[in-house]
């Protein structure tokens, strides 16, 4: 379809910046503003025989075309699904963390502190892990200026990988001092591209590393270049990945899994509980999980009651 579909995109998403599209919105927008155009190929094609037909086979192209659509004009940028999301933006990657930051009341992105709450949610409903949030501006900073960077994970999570199992079970593994539970451990960002990817990324292994799994979380990932990065680091470092979803966090993804630590960093762990009461306290909750085998909901941050049958 010779419709210099590449050109139509880059003026949609221009005409629509700061507003974020999927492909089908860019080929909706594209069939109405040039709808005349349009008409006259559905009559020549041979593929498409009315406007649906087309906004279908246009979504296709649009998608299948990204790199020639980013390499025909820089400024246009994507945000990774699902769906994947277009943007125009004259900013550099650096220029955009930045703007991001400082004009945090204009953009349509929560601030972090608004992202805590919200992983939460999916670890308990998706993956049935409690968690905690750390706050680092509790610990004693008794190291001086930086002697804690990068030390601090920003939500710990607990696993009880025994709630299912029969308690003759569960006793054998005591016994056999198997391990029924794991420890997880996340670094959260509201958006990662090419600029930042790397320090996040390391920043997350330096305090998350210590735990079974550990994850780095961002509402935003934006550019193929920016995946690309996080799949061989992960690959390399184990370090997983996930995709928060905003507006319905149960529909959050995780884009890489984390590769297990069989066995938990302790001298990582004690450096934390020594300097922060949150992380201590996790640490307590966790000690008395394997006491006494019980879970104390209500000290996560977010637990549903199962409703009754």
């Amino acid at each position: 379809m010779s419709i210099k579909l590449n050109d139509k995109v880059i003026t949609i998403l221009k005409a629509n910046q700061p507003n974020k599209l999927s492909s089908k919105e860019i080929a909706t927008k594209i069939a109405k503003r040039y709808k005349a155009q349009l008409k006259k190929k559905i009559k020549e094609s041979k593929n498409v025989s009315n406007e649906k037909e087309l906004i279908i086979q246009l979504t296709r192209e649009i998608s299948s075309r990204t790199p020639l659509i980013q390499k025909k004009c820089e400024y246009v940028k994507i945000i990774e699904g699902p769906p994947r999301h277009f943007y125009y933006n004259e900013l550099s990657e650096n220029q955009e963390i930045a703007e991001l930051e400082k004009e945090k009341s204009k953009i349509p992105i929560p601030l972090e502190a608004d992202l805590y709450p919200l992983l939460s949610e999916y670890l308990f409903v998706r993956h049935e892990v409690f968690s905690k949030r750390i706050n680092e501006k509790k610990s004693k900073n008794s190291r001086g200026k930086n002697g804690n960077k990068w030390l601090h994970p920003d939500i710990v999570g607990f696993e009880n990988l025994s709630k299912n199992w029969c308690k003759e079970v569960i006793e054998c593994s005591k016994a056999h001092y198997d391990k029924n539970a794991q420890m997880w451990s996340f670094e959260i960002k509201r958006l990662l591209n090419s600029s930042n990817v790397r320090e996040a990324y390391f920043q997350t292994i330096s305090n998350s590393s210590w735990a079974n799994q550990s994850y780095l979380v961002a509402a935003e990932i934006s550019g193929l270049s920016t995946l690309k990065e996080l799949q061989i680091l992960s690959s390399a470092h184990g370090v997983g990945v996930i995709l928060l979803n905003v507006s319905t966090p149960t529909e959050s993804q995780i884009l890489i899994p984390a590769r297990e630590n069989k066995k938990v960093d302790w001298d990582s762990c004690n450096r934390l509980a020594t300097e922060n009461p949150d992380f201590n306290t996790y640490i307590k909750e966790i000690r008395k999980f394997y006491q006494t085998g019980e879970t104390v909901e209500n000290f996560w941050d977010y637990f549903q009651t199962p409703l009754d049958d």
